[in-house]
């Protein structure tokens, strides 16, 4: 039996058997009063007596390279021995298979195996691309097709994580590396750019990131006709009034969590609980995928990082991958953004949301870890012994 972790810069997502979890992958400590480090899980159980804004957060992932291992660690300790309840020296466990991005740094792997064979003791260690798993997993729960079509067919995987955005081109189960293509826009960057347009024109919510960032993922989505619906929002109440919504921010005591308020509630007394009003900001954010260059960033957008990914493949198959355009990651079910691929893009490609043989609203998060529990996986495999032997640069 293996244990099946996929770490994100944002979530953990791990499983055992038919387990499937997830938490932060992250740590919290209190500004002021108790000194008690909040681990994973533990810093979205915040009850009345504590704001996520009273929280130093320290995430043991930047820009999808590891640089705190003590804080991973710590993290991974809580994953095996308070959620999953396994001790990794076990006969049943024969080693854990991790998720990597594509083209990380030595260093970065060498920390995560010192984790995982010095401080784990597990027996060996796998690795696979989220894209790939994610792939497997899509292909896999095709109901006209089996998980063969992985192996067979070219597909295109379209990665939106926490820290970046991967395209990565598959063929017959082999990623091209030539083609694989990174987008430096991920969750984390559209969160702080929301704090910043809320922070300048309303309240300063710059310290709230856990608040903006649940947000976030409630008001904001692509639009697909961009220029159309900026000048609505700039126009009067009435032009703009499917756009203009008012979100409450919790006070955490008698409002925990932040939600919107619905027409119905938009005549009742408001004057106990902060609004926030949201307009352009709502679909502004998520342009950045197609528009990085609004706020300075000097890449291409999405579409257009697709089109480089697969024009750097081989030309027998690149209309192939064109129509098997796998969308997946977190930020993937931002409202709209696979219809926006799809226009833009144009009807020579086919883009479609990732599926798990589970169905479950959550397949765009979990797709990968599916994949890696579903796949029996030999290549990159490191064993304690060869570890041990040869240290952590040995390939």
């Amino acid at each position: 039996m293996y244990v099946s972790l996929d770490i994100g810069g944002g979530y953990l997502k791990y499983g055992l058997g038919d387990k499937i979890m997830r938490m932060p992958n992250c740590t919290a400590v209190r500004n002021k009063g108790s000194s008690k480090v909040l681990v994973g899980d533990e810093t979205e159980r915040i009850d009345g007596n504590v704001r996520f804004s009273d929280l130093t957060y320290t995430r043991p992932f930047e820009r999808g390279v590891l640089v705190n291992t003590d804080s991973e660690t710590e993290i991974l300790e809580h994953v095996f021995k308070d959620s999953l309840k396994v001790n990794p020296r076990a006969p049943n466990i024969a080693g854990i298979i991790v998720t990597e991005p594509p083209f990380t740094p030595l260093e970065s792997q060498a920390h995560l195996d010192e984790i995982i064979f010095e401080h784990f003791a597990f027996k060996s260690r796998s690795k696979v691309t989220a894209a790939e798993s994610a792939v497997y997993a899509h292909a896999s729960s095709a109901s006209s097709s089996t998980a063969n079509d992985y192996f067979t067919k070219p597909f295109l995987s379209v990665d939106f994580g926490y820290s970046s955005t991967y395209v990565t081109p598959i063929v017959c189960g082999v990623p091209i590396a030539g083609g694989i293509r990174r987008l430096d826009i991920g969750g984390k960057l559209l969160t702080n750019y929301l704090k910043e347009l809320v922070s300048y024109r309303q309240f300063n919510l710059l310290d709230d990131t856990h608040v903006m960032e649940l947000a976030r993922r409630n008001v904001c989505y692509v639009s697909l006709d961009f220029r159309k619906d900026l000048e609505r929002s700039m126009g009067s109440f009435k032009d703009a009034a499917d756009i203009r919504l008012k979100y409450v921010l919790p006070n955490f005591h008698d409002v925990l969590k932040g939600y919107i308020i619905s027409a119905e509630d938009e005549s009742k007394d408001l004057s106990n609980v902060q609004l926030v009003n949201f307009c352009s900001e709502r679909f502004v954010v998520p342009e950045l995928y197609f528009h990085p260059s609004d706020i300075g960033l000097n890449q291409a957008g999405i579409s257009e990082v697709v089109e480089q990914s697969v024009s750097a493949c081989p030309e027998e198959v690149q209309h192939l991958l064109r129509k098997n355009i796998v969308v997946s990651g977190g930020n993937s079910l931002t409202r709209n953004l696979i219809p926006r691929m799809s226009q833009d893009l144009g009807p020579s490609c086919k883009v479609e949301g990732v599926k798990t043989k589970y169905m479950r609203e959550d397949d765009a998060i979990v797709a990968p870890l599916v994949g890696m529990m579903d796949r029996k996986i030999e290549n990159g495999t490191l064993t304690k012994k060869d570890y041990d032997e040869k240290g952590p640069y040995h390939k």
